[in-house]
């Protein structure tokens, strides 16, 4: 079949659809081995070893991720759990709500001058710190830079995977 930037003429090829899967769970991985760290490092700093509990999500992803790039044979329900934990767990709640929110947004409006009444109410202790650790500001944020090739890529994979269907493949 002719391909055209991984188009064929019946929509996305099964190679451009693998490697964006595959691309999906090395961001996914990325972003909740950075996350792990990142918890594990901030229950040391701050004496709060509640923020571990965030292992219990990380680790299960990662172990996802990997398990869905190394399987020899599709199952449309390890697909739809790849996708439902990447959407739900490593975008939405990892990559925007904890980097992007947590961090990204913290760190833009705290030195920036924002006052501290109003970063109290929008961030709350104990549950927030104010920016006061570097590596531990730096890995927040990075969270939210890893979330934009994700979600790039998780669009582009689920994108391309409906149009292959709708063309009966």
């Amino acid at each position: 079949m002719e391909t055209y930037c991984g188009r064929g003429i019946y929509g996305p090829t099964l190679s451009k659809i693998q490697t964006m899967k595959q691309k999906v769970a090395l961001y996914g991985i990325s972003l909740m081995i950075m996350t792990s760290l990142h918890h594990a490092y901030g229950a040391w700093l701050y004496g709060t070893p509640w923020r571990l509990h965030m292992l219990a999500f990380s680790l299960p992803v990662i172990i996802l991720n990997w398990i869905y790039v190394k399987q020899t044979r599709y199952s449309k329900a390890l697909y739809y759990l790849f996708c439902t934990a990447n959407l739900v767990l490593s975008i939405w709640f990892i990559g925007l709500y904890e980097g992007v929110y947590n961090h990204l947004f913290k760190n833009l409006l705290f030195f920036a001058g924002v006052n501290g009444q109003t970063m109290a109410s929008l961030f709350p202790p104990p549950m927030y710190e104010m920016p006061n650790d570097f590596l531990f500001e730096l890995t927040g944020v990075l969270q939210a830079l890893l979330v934009i090739p994700l979600g790039y890529y998780f669009i582009v994979m689920v994108a391309s995977q409906r149009m292959r269907r709708q063309n009966g493949h």
